[in-house]
């Protein structure tokens, strides 16, 4: 063998150890792909089912809160009729008023009269 051929087949057995090793480095780095994201895909499913929970909850809660206050005014209004009438009659006075002020045309206060 000459020198020429004992450095090509140097170089053949080298192309092929870095093809090996490129191989085994695709393969490290596919497995780590895929490790990566079920990781994050356990991870967005838990906090998925953690948001889910807390609105069940929260919703369940408020559900609550409101038949509680409403029972509590129906009750109310059953012992002292006068009285809720007389709260209804202001709130809804209240209400018209600020309907009626929003909703009035404005004669003076204009910064430019045409």
């Amino acid at each position: 063998m000459t020198i020429q051929n004992r450095n090509l087949a140097g170089a053949g057995d080298a192309i092929e150890r870095s093809k090996d090793t490129l191989e085994r480095t695709a393969s490290e780095a596919e497995d780590t792909a895929r490790e990566t994201l079920s990781q994050a895909t356990e991870g967005a499913q838990q906090m998925y089912d953690d948001a889910r929970e807390a609105v069940t909850r929260f919703s369940s809660d408020t559900y609550d809160l409101v038949g509680d206050t409403f029972r509590a005014g129906e009750d109310y209004a059953r012992r002292k009729p006068m009285h809720a009438l007389a709260i209804a009659t202001m709130a809804g006075a209240f209400i018209g008023f600020c309907f009626a002020v929003r909703a009035a045309p404005r004669s003076s206060g204009r910064l430019f009269d045409r």
